[in-house]
């Protein structure tokens, strides 16, 4: 089995990281909801001593995983429709499926309240998105990326 010192060194990332992680059913344990209102959020103690025990070994795969339960997951969670959670939600959370997000824009960082540029038009039942992003952590993995428009 590779070391994380192999993937330090080759700058790679461990390919059965996400899957071991959904192994662990620690995304969405019930015992992580236990006594939260409407059983959205995990416990925060609990993350952080998740990504806690992670970073000890290395940092950027911390940072993958907070790119995919943060924003990314959440996007959907908070932003998406009843379908859109019943089919994504499940295979986010068991790390069937990566996912990012995409917010940051050349002239406004990562600024939502001074406005977007970055547009979405419903065009029948599909979007037609129209802008640029930047820094899209993450993005080389990720099966769906939520655009912010």
């Amino acid at each position: 089995r590779d070391s994380i010192n192999d993937h330090w060194v080759n700058a790679t990332i461990p390919e059965d990281f996400f899957d071991d992680l959904g192994k662990l059913n620690y995304f969405n344990n019930p015992l992580l909801f236990e006594g939260r209102e409407g059983a959205k959020t995990p416990s925060q103690l609990f993350q952080f001593f998740m990504s806690y025990t992670i970073a000890r070994f290395d940092v950027s795969l911390v940072t993958l995983l907070g790119v995919h339960q943060g924003l990314g997951h959440n996007s959907f969670l908070f932003g998406g429709s009843k379908e859109q959670v019943a089919y994504y939600i499940p295979k986010l959370q068991s790390h069937e499926l990566r996912t990012c997000f995409a917010l940051t824009e050349p002239n406004h960082g990562s600024d939502v309240a001074g406005g977007l540029e970055t547009t979405a038009v419903r065009d029948g039942d599909k979007w037609i998105l129209n802008g640029e992003k930047r820094w899209i952590g993450g993005a080389h993995l990720a099966d769906v990326i939520p655009v912010y428009a």
